[in-house]
């Protein structure tokens, strides 16, 4: 594949970089083992992200993922390949860039720039802007790629409401306090994007997020339909607030808005609270290698409200067909308050809309044992059942356990157990054991 080839032309560009002496090199030591203080120039800082796992689980693994990077098969897998790049050319001004490979079910390769931006900083009142394609600010988890996660796969709730690539947005973002007067201790911030929502990959998994009818019928409704498509846009807002030097709260709400799938539309919002103690100093933490014993808890929760019609496959033949229905949906639009309820339209030959809501939710504990070599970890889950959209209920737990063989080494270790239950497919069991590795200094962009 073109894609393909080029990331793999890629590949010389980060030898360059690890061969290059820099003129900041006499500032930061280059060590060639983990990536740390190699770059181009001082400008140009390259960046590998490798995760695969082997394991199994009582159910098809592609049955039971919440995202495009979970393990999709028994034995071994791939989950992703990165190649990233951050050109910072002045202090205010950074560019980045992430290729993502990884292969489908008939180990074909497939790859796709997830991200590409470019971020101002050092604006008036404190804002930042950037522009291009990114994970949008949506929560506490949505920004982060793979190798950023703190379990082996991706969350239910972020899964089944924004979508199994996360919530990615081609437009612009600003982002900047918004309370001049606070406290020592505390800060806040809001960002605001408008984009498209970018589609990254065709997903071709027989999975339905814990649903189906749970009678055997078809759902009317289908519950991808949900997702957001076309032009949207999100709000997010966070405030933090330092108790000690050790402890950090942080709590914020987002929301989303757009048209989705359906060609209706979809609102989607979220609260979140993160508590964190750190021994050495809550905000002291530099650099991806946590080698502090610290204290984590993080909870999210999500609801969805999305305005459906039947039988979406076919009123969804491709974006360019819904570009070209958008106005006969927005002349109808007046109408959708006295026909949500209306299911009887189908006997007249149209079919039925309808609104429904989704919740769901995620608290996740981790607990990291001095020396960095050890980290606990425990994820409960929750999501919501709509009989309409051909979901039931799912719960799932996944305790983990994360080891780093020493602090000089890019890479980490991790077993995870999950236990999934859901009215439609019973009790599950699945055990993953995860490599992880992080080389290089890019990826400093903020997530």
């Amino acid at each position: 594949m073109n894609k393909t080839r080029a990331a793999l032309f890629a590949l010389p560009v980060f030898a360059l970089c690890a061969s290059v002496h820099a003129a900041g090199a006499a500032r930061d030591p280059v060590n060639l083992l983990t990536g740390e203080g190699i770059s181009l120039g001082g400008v140009v800082f390259p960046a590998v992200n490798f995760q695969s796992s082997v394991g199994s689980s009582t159910a098809n693994p592609g049955a039971l993922l919440s995202g495009h990077h979970d393990p999709d098969r028994h034995g071994f897998s791939v989950q992703a390949l990165e190649l990233a790049l951050d050109v910072k050319p002045h202090e205010r001004l950074a560019l980045h860039g992430t290729y993502a490979l990884k292969p489908d079910l008939d180990d074909r390769w497939q790859g796709v720039f997830e991200e590409y931006f470019a971020t101002l900083s050092g604006l008036p009142f404190g804002g930042v802007v950037r522009g291009g394609r990114f994970l949008a600010k949506f929560g506490m988890h949505n920004q982060n790629h793979p190798h950023d996660f703190t379990m082996v796969d991706q969350n239910i709730a972020n899964g089944r409401l924004l979508g199994e690539d996360g919530l990615t947005l081609e437009g612009g973002e600003i982002s900047l306090p918004v309370l001049r007067a606070l406290p020592a201790g505390w800060e806040d911030r809001l960002t605001v994007a408008l984009g498209r929502v970018a589609h990254l990959h065709d997903h071709e998994h027989d999975h339905d997020h814990g649903g189906g009818g749970g009678d055997g019928e078809e759902a009317e409704f289908e519950s991808e339909g949900g997702f957001l498509r076309g032009w949207a846009t999100t709000a997010n807002y966070e405030l933090s607030y330092a108790a000690t030097s050790r402890t950090l709260h942080t709590a914020g709400v987002s929301g989303a808005w757009g048209r989705n799938r359906y060609g209706r539309s979809s609102q989607i919002y979220g609260v979140n609270y993160d508590f964190l103690w750190r021994a050495d100093g809550a905000l002291n933490r530099t650099g991806h290698r946590e080698t502090s014993e610290f204290f984590q808890w993080r909870t999210e929760l999500f609801l969805r409200h999305a305005d459906a019609v039947g039988a979406l496959h076919d009123h969804e033949d491709d974006a360019h067909a819904e570009e070209e229905d958008h106005e006969e949906h927005e002349a109808e639009h007046h109408d959708e308050e006295h026909e949500h309820e209306d299911a009887h339209d189908g006997a007249a030959g149209r079919p039925s809309r309808r609104d429904f809501t989704d919740f769901a939710a995620y608290s996740v504990l981790t607990y990291g044992l001095p020396g960095g070599k050890w980290q606990a970890h425990l994820r409960g889950e929750y999501a919501g059942g709509n009989a309409d959209a051909g979901v039931n209920e799912r719960w799932r737990v996944s305790p983990a356990v994360t080891w780093t063989p020493a602090a000089s080494l890019p890479v980490h270790w991790k077993l995870q157990y999950n236990y999934d239950h859901s009215p439609s497919f019973g009790d599950e069991h699945s055990v993953w054991l995860q490599f992880n590795l992080k080389w290089g200094s890019g990826c400093a962009h903020e997530h």
